[in-house]
């Protein structure tokens, strides 16, 4: 009996483990048409396609492939903010040519607004700053000094603060 080689190196099973992530994209690959990439990729990206400004009441839910007849055209699921699915549906063309310009190719053909309320954003979690040492503050004092404006002199002082008690 012959052996037969595998056509994906990373189909070889071992008597071990081993990782998951090569067949899943074989499989993947398989099943989505090499398309699940620029697809998250909207999902990912979507501030830097739409704009902030657009981004901050729509979010894209997902993308459908058409079937059988409509085949080549694909729906993006928008969750929208109820306040503003009007002018979300007045901007539609704009929206579907910048996704479509982002993709390269023409990947979606219409959109489907879903109102709901959009998650809030997570607050940012800075550390906190380390309070400066008597040296770092004295230094940063000199340094201000020779300002004449004083206003401009403690925003200075205050941004030195910041960096100085953000350094690790």
């Amino acid at each position: 009996m012959t052996e037969q080689k595998p056509a994906d190196p990373s189909f070889v099973r071992y008597r071990r483990l081993s990782a998951v992530a090569a067949p899943t994209r074989l499989i993947a690959r398989k099943l989505l048409g090499g398309k699940a990439a620029a697809e998250a990729s909207v999902m990912l990206d979507w501030p830097a396609i739409v704009g902030q400004e657009i981004a901050s009441y729509c979010l894209p839910r997902k993308l459908a492939r058409g079937r059988g007849v409509n085949a080549g055209a694909a729906t993006l699921h928008l969750t929208v903010d109820s306040a503003f699915a009007l002018e979300v549906q007045y901007i539609t063309p704009q929206i579907i040519e910048r996704v479509n310009t982002y993709l390269g190719y023409r990947g979606v053909e219409r959109l489907l607004l879903h109102q709901a309320a959009l998650p809030l954003p997570e607050p940012s979690k800075l550390p906190p700053l380390r309070p400066l040492t008597a040296d770092e503050r004295q230094t940063l004092e000199i340094q201000t000094a020779p300002i004449a404006d004083d206003s401009l002199r403690a925003a200075l002082q205050r941004l030195g603060a910041a960096l100085r008690g953000s350094a690790k």
